[in-house]
């Protein structure tokens, strides 16, 4: 009985030296990961790794971990950084390890803003040719484009309209690239059709007066179908609002935007119906013109109507209600 009772004793006694080594070990084992890791841990950010070009430590952050999208206190990226020092091999790092293209930080700048920007042409046109989009705005509105041609990078702002960049787009100033662009730029622009934000403003005059013959002259050099004028109407509205219809068709087929509106808020379709042009109206709508758009009051093109019995009655047979039937 007293043989079994010290060998239970020794059993367990054993027992609780394999448990606390085992316990030990374990500890030990975890203590050396956590110090191993700090030790290989690197010693920048991911941000200053891609600024600096830091291939072997930008890779170092992805196999550890580290959120290739993670953004400091400006919203940029470690490719924000690596477009806007021009840094190839970096970026394409950092995009075959899953890095957003088109990242705004807290100004609405993608990485592609930088590059163009600073004339990187190379890594902007990697970015382009893995999807960053060419004709994305910042905060005020500025195109890559833009800020290429403002910083007098004309090889850059080649390789953008060669990337689908729209050569006359506006700013929220109003300014195209061409306004902004210094005398080599500025003949590649117009070589492609570019237009000062002056110069726009003429398709909408010749809309307005119906010169269908002008109309093609504009579009065919590559003025923006949907350029806005001080008023903040286009081409379309323009047209619309007076009646020609074969400028309309033109330049609905061109791509003009139906329902985009004024500084009042009214659409092509309101002053169309405003002016009783059933023709206009019943064609504008046929062509996928929002029926009941509201303005800047709430007003649809059927409240405008209201002086032209014909069109309001056309209008409501097509569905048109209110404004204030829609609230």
């Amino acid at each position: 009985m007293e043989n079994n009772r010290n060998k239970l004793i020794i059993i367990v006694v054993v027992a609780a030296l394999f448990v606390g080594c085992s316990t030990r070990q374990s500890q030990k084992s975890s203590r050396e990961k956590l110090i191993q890791s700090v030790i290989e841990a690197p010693g920048i950010s991911i941000h200053q790794a891609a600024w600096k070009g830091n291939i072997e430590t930008v890779g170092q952050h992805l196999a550890a971990g580290t959120d290739v999208n993670a953004r400091n206190n400006w919203g940029s990226t470690a490719l924000h950084y690596t477009a806007r020092a021009g840094r190839k091999e970096t970026a394409v790092l950092l995009i075959d390890g899953g890095a957003d293209l088109n990242a705004s930080d807290n100004e609405g700048v993608t990485p592609l803003h930088f590059a163009a920007l600073n004339g990187h042409g190379d890594v902007a046109k990697l970015l382009i040719v893995k999807g960053a989009d060419v004709n994305a705005r910042d905060a005020d509105g500025v195109t890559p484009l833009h800020r290429a041609t403002r910083a007098g990078r004309r090889e850059t702002a080649e390789q953008l309209i060669t990337g689908g960049a729209v050569v006359n787009v506006k700013s929220s100033a109003g300014l195209t690239p061409l306004d902004m662009a210094d005398e080599q730029t500025a003949e590649l622009l117009r070589r492609h059709g570019g237009k000062t934000s002056e110069k726009l403003g003429a398709l909408s005059v010749d809309a307005s007066n119906g010169d269908v013959n002008a109309v093609k002259r504009h579009l065919a050099a590559g003025t923006d179908v949907n350029a806005k004028d001080e008023l903040e109407r286009t081409p379309l509205y323009r047209a619309a609002y007076n009646g020609h219809r074969e400028i309309i068709e033109l330049l609905i087929t061109k791509g003009a935007d139906l329902d985009v509106k004024d500084g009042n808020g009214w659409t092509p379709l309101h002053g169309a119906a405003y002016k009783g042009y059933e023709r206009i109206v019943a064609l504008l709508i046929a062509r996928g013109a929002d029926l009941n758009a509201k303005d800047a009051d709430g007003d649809t093109p059927l409240d405008w109507a209201k002086n032209k019995p014909e069109t309001a009655e056309l209008l409501r047979k097509l569905g048109g209600k209110t404004g204030s039937v829609l609230k």
